[in-house]
């Protein structure tokens, strides 16, 4: 079921981006100018409150369920506790799908866009392959 709600909240957000235009006319540095005055938030969180906020309010389920990328494995998360500690304690830590070394910016790790809880073991047995050579 909650992949189900996940596939059609992504999809009525695709249908509402296709139906409109970023930039339109824009090109280039431009474009990427246009992008950073109107998208760049006005602050960003401290890494360890990005995680808590991924783990508890953007991954986490009502039950208290947090799916990891790759492998499905699910933590679990009490109301009250510390998230990153009590996900940590579990296997659970934080994949960059962006990598690190290639973010041009002063605070790389807690841009939210490429955070995913992960299974420690499979984060690390990844490593730094290519998606598709795993």
């Amino acid at each position: 079921m909650r992949l189900l709600n996940k596939f059609s909240m992504i999809l009525c957000f695709s249908l509402l981006l296709s139906s409109t235009d970023i930039g339109e006319g824009l090109y280039g540095q431009e474009l990427i100018d246009f992008i950073k005055q109107e998208y760049t938030p006005e602050s960003i969180l401290s890494y360890n409150k990005a995680r808590d906020t991924l783990y508890q309010v953007i991954e986490g389920d009502q039950g208290g369920e947090v799916y990891t990328i790759y492998s499905n494995f699910i933590g679990n998360l009490a109301l009250g506790e510390d998230p990153s500690s009590t996900l940590y304690s579990q296997g659970i830590d934080c994949e960059h799908l962006w990598p690190q070394s290639m973010y041009e910016g002063d605070n790389p790790k807690s841009n939210m866009h490429h955070l995913r809880p992960c299974k420690g073991s499979v984060n690390n047995y990844r490593g730094n392959k290519p998606f598709n050579e795993i």
